[in-house]
């Protein structure tokens, strides 16, 4: 039997992926990766594949963003649900949604 591809946590806050990992496990979700370091995520859907990325855009060394920008030319189907706590990240939010000519 194939195992369906994980659902992938990135986020460097320890207790933001314990949160996330537990409402999902309580939701019955079991196939699940969590990544604190956002460079680690990389090379993994080409050995995992990925079901869905829960992608956190504030985190040191390779943000979300730039983390998002290198996976999707490679991997354009994969979703991502982005997360933020940080107040701004609107107008990014609405140009990964809606790409310039779409309306919104």
């Amino acid at each position: 039997m194939e195992q369906a591809s994980p659902i992938f946590l990135v986020d460097d806050d320890e207790v933001a992926l314990t949160y996330y990992r537990t409402v999902l496990e309580y939701h019955g979700l079991k196939n699940l990766l969590s990544f604190q370091d956002s460079r680690e995520v990389m090379p993994v859907p080409a050995e995992r594949g990925s079901a869905l990325i829960l992608l956190d855009l504030n985190m040191p060394c390779l943000s979300g963003q730039e983390l998002l920008e290198k996976l999707k030319p490679d991997y354009p189907d994969i979703p991502v649900i982005v997360i933020t706590s940080e107040p701004g990240h609107s107008q990014f939010c609405n140009s990964m949604m809606f790409p310039s000519g779409s309306a919104a």
